[in-house]
């Protein structure tokens, strides 16, 4: 990948995917799958928030150029 533009994008899969992975937790009984699969969704959000520092470093350097 190269380019802000394809950070974003794997930024928000990676939001969709922890937005779908907390409602598919809410729907789990067993406590201990529910926190995995909340503690799944938490390392998706921290894994877009470095593609989204990626897209921000990167939209700085084309500009800079």
């Amino acid at each position: 990948m190269s380019g802000s533009s394809d950070f974003l994008k794997e930024a928000a899969r990676l939001r969709d995917m922890a937005h779908r992975a907390r409602r598919m937790a809410a729907q789990l009984s067993i406590e201990s799958d529910r926190l995995r699969l909340e503690g799944y969704a938490q390392e998706l959000e921290t894994e877009a928030a470095g593609w989204e520092r990626r897209a921000a470093a990167e939209k700085t350097k084309e500009q800079g150029l």
